[in-house]
């Protein structure tokens, strides 16, 4: 199929350059771990250039300020805890730690084609959602498993319009896939409802970096949302009720767009500050309606249906989501910097009735820390941890006619490294 054929070659394309990707609770679902020198600061500067080639993912311009060819690969481990409580009709209890280990690479080329043009490629996984409950649990209508993995490469150009200014651009592909698992009904031993698709879908980013006095670097940079139509099928797993067959189904998604301001500023030879607000268009995400699309042969899901009946309706209603961070950066050496950084995120999931069971966001503080070691002149390796502390949630949710009231609790410890080379 041609969809499959064009995803291994994007997958081909980011192995060569050291990506892979796979999915991590997240600030809604975004996963922003993609550089290991910025999170060493939780983000802050990430767009005004100055730094590592890792900030393209934010703002494209920062390309320009690269010569020759050059390579940025990054690997970030994240160990989530997350755990649900609360009571439905089943009586009350927990889901147990939703959270397992994800692996987040993230990889970046750049190569220099004039004195003032700049390519450079990047392979990124800049959303994904990632948790298992325990099977016979309190909340098992509303969810058994998430995951929903996004493998994104971009392919930019920047120009120096000037000494001052750097402006870049660039285009994006991006294929998603989900599998969305719940209990059929209340009984501990129903089968799970299982709900998989896929698509490929494109967007564009655009940024501009401005130095206008030396030691100063402002940048914006903008990343396009990006639409899927998710087609797969559907499927009962589990022996009660013992109803076998598939069903075609298709859901329209739209990834949201989002912006950052950043600032890097020098206030000394060893020292530099570093700001980053972002914005992040989560209210695209009201509702997802997971559609039949015919010919299906399972009596107990789709079919029964005629083509383009809903077969479920996961109501979000978020808001927008907003970013904010602040960082220190200090060469202790000729080889060696320190960075430090906090952060505040303000989450799209603000009221207990959007706070659903497979994403149980809320507000959450960022403390990092992080180093760089210059093991050579064209060889640099970076080094980060980030705790997130996360403000408890309330939950009070309706689907499918059942009800579930309880709270989420969440943290999670992120420790990543990397590696630059000037080739």
């Amino acid at each position: 199929m041609t969809r499959t054929r064009a995803l291994k070659a994007l997958l081909a394309t980011g192995i060569a350059v050291g990506a892979m990707a796979t999915s991590a609770l997240a600030g809604g679902f975004a996963i922003r771990e993609q550089s290991v020198e910025y999170q060493g600061m939780s983000f802050a500067g990430n767009a005004a250039g100055g730094g590592g080639l890792s900030g393209m993912f934010w703002n494209p311009a920062v390309l320009g300020e690269f010569e020759g060819f050059q390579t940025d690969s990054n690997y970030t481990l994240i160990a989530p805890y997350a755990k649900i409580t609360g009571t439905d009709a089943l009586g009350t209890g927990s889901s147990g730690n939703m959270g397992s280990l994800a692996l987040v690479p993230a990889s970046y080329m750049s190569y220099q084609l004039t004195d003032d043009l700049v390519a450079g490629l990047s392979m990124n996984s800049p959303f994904g959602l990632g948790n298992k409950t325990d099977f016979a649990w309190v909340g098992q209508t509303f969810n058994r498993k998430s995951q929903v993995k996004t493998y994104n490469g971009q392919l930019a150009l920047a120009y120096n319009v000037s000494p001052d200014i750097t402006i870049g651009g660039g285009v994006i592909m991006e294929y998603m896939t989900a599998d969305l698992r719940s209990a059929g009904d209340v009984a501990p031993t129903s089968s799970s409802v299982v709900v998989q698709g896929d698509d490929i879908g494109f967007g564009f980013s655009g940024g501009v970096v401005w130095r206008p006095m030396d030691g100063t670097h402002l940048g914006f940079g903008f990343r396009s949302a990006v639409k899927h139509t998710l087609k797969g099928e559907d499927s009962l797993r589990g022996t009660n009720p013992a109803i076998p067959g598939f069903d075609p189904i298709s859901a329209d998604v739209t990834l949201p767009e989002s912006a950052t301001l950043s600032i890097r500023q020098d206030i000394s030879a060893e020292t530099r500050i570093l700001a980053s607000a972002e914005w992040t268009n989560w209210s695209r995400l009201k509702q997802l309606d997971i559609v039949c699309s015919g010919g299906g042969t399972n009596l107990a899901l789709c079919g029964l249906r005629p083509p383009g009946a809903v077969l479920k309706s996961l109501q979000f209603g978020w808001h927008d989501g907003y970013f904010f961070s602040a960082g220190l950066e200090h060469d202790l050496s000729d080889t060696l910097t320190i960075r430090g950084g906090l952060a505040y995120e303000i989450s799209p999931i603000q009221a207990p009735d959007e706070r659903s069971l497979r994403v149980p966001d809320s507000d959450r503080l960022w403390l990092s820390a992080g180093a760089s070691l210059q093991i050579t002149e064209k060889m640099k390796a970076n080094l980060a941890y980030t705790h997130i502390f996360f403000k408890e949630g309330d939950i009070d949710r309706t689907e499918s006619g059942l009800h579930f009231v309880g709270k989420s609790n969440a943290h999670m410890d992120i420790l990543s490294a990397g590696m630059s080379v000037d080739f």
